[in-house]
């Protein structure tokens, strides 16, 4: 950091953020910061654009969730059996097994609420194990 601009860069970077806790604050808050430092001229011509969490839900719930809540609702409407805990668990592996990529290539907001809405969706299927005593731990959904 040599030029005279480094200065401010550094307290920022280094001084400021020193034992600061970022575990209260939201990653898709970045994607927003990011696009207010550019000028229109360079996000317009370079394709820069922060996508809000309502439009990325536009894309996702129509892609994939839909069709996932829609089966899960579906295994859950069973009786609770055994044949039902397999599916729950079998599903909660295909869960894991997804793969994603962020459209944009940008902050990563499509990948992290992609996410925690799978996670959401496999809290909702441990919930349901759990009612069969299957399984004894949940992760925190918020």
């Amino acid at each position: 950091m040599n030029s005279p601009d480094s200065e401010p860069l550094r307290i920022i970077l280094e001084d400021m953020s020193n034992g600061f806790d970022w575990s209260n604050i939201s990653p898709t808050i970045f994607g927003a910061v990011f696009e207010s430092t550019l000028n229109p001229e360079t996000r317009s011509s370079n394709g820069m654009h922060y996508t809000s969490i309502e439009n990325i839900h536009l894309v996702i719930e129509h892609l994939f969730l839909e069709a996932l809540k829609a089966q899960f609702d579906a295994i859950v409407n069973q009786p609770l059996n055994a044949k039902r805990n397999k599916e729950l668990a079998k599903f909660q592996d295909k869960l894991a097994g997804l793969k994603f990529l962020d459209p944009a290539c940008g902050s990563g907001n499509f990948l992290t609420e992609t996410y925690l809405s799978l996670r959401h969706l496999e809290n909702k299927i441990l919930k349901e194990l759990d009612k069969a005593g299957q399984i004894k731990m949940i992760f925190n959904q918020d």
